[in-house]
């Protein structure tokens, strides 16, 4: 990896309570207002364990293929998997 991801103090905060969270859970939600940095810290935790398995979910999916995109330069091999559930393109 090239870079790593540095993250502001209020993230940073997150991501060790995310971290924390991990600990004791296989499950764990980033919950901060739009716009402050959710997903840079995924981008942090996926970069920092690049063999656990994530799941990430969009209500918007040029959001999502956008962030997805975003991801991958971060963690390069991160990609979409199967995906269920979702509406047929048209």
């Amino acid at each position: 990896m090239d870079s790593q991801i540095e993250l502001y103090p209020h993230n940073q905060t997150a991501y060790d309570k995310l971290c924390k969270m991990l600990e004791v859970s296989d499950r764990a939600c980033v919950v901060q207002p739009t716009g402050t940095g959710k997903f840079v810290i995924i981008a942090k935790l996926v970069q920092d364990n690049p063999k656990m398995r994530f799941l990430l979910l969009g209500t918007n999916e040029y959001m999502f293929a956008d962030q997805m995109a975003n991801l991958a330069d971060f963690a390069p091999g991160f990609g979409r998997g199967k995906e269920r559930g979702c509406r047929p393109e048209m």
